[in-house]
């Protein structure tokens, strides 16, 4: 029970970096309904997944925010991944 939800919340990130330019941890964190400190490490942990399958990057600076760095078809492979399942596992790495 928990990996699912765990997974929902992963795929919930995804998809709210997807949707939007820039954002702040804060933003993710009320989006979520996770801790800002959850958000960053579950960012870190995505973060690796997106480069070790190749589908791009998210890019944190701090006081400006967060943020996908990705092509139109990583993109399409990131939404694939969590149309697959609807769910991203962090410990699937």
């Amino acid at each position: 029970m928990k990996q699912r939800k765990d997974e929902y919340h992963n795929s919930k990130i995804l998809l709210y970096l997807l949707n939007n330019n820039i954002v702040t941890v804060n933003e993710l964190s009320e989006c979520v309904g996770l801790s800002d400190k959850t958000i960053r490490n579950r960012l870190n942990a995505l973060s690796v997944i997106l480069d070790e399958n190749e589908m791009g990057q998210i890019v944190k600076k701090p006081r400006v925010g967060i943020w996908l760095d990705s092509t139109d078809i990583q993109k399409q492979k990131i939404m694939a991944m969590i149309s697959d399942n609807g769910l991203v596992s962090i410990s699937d790495t």
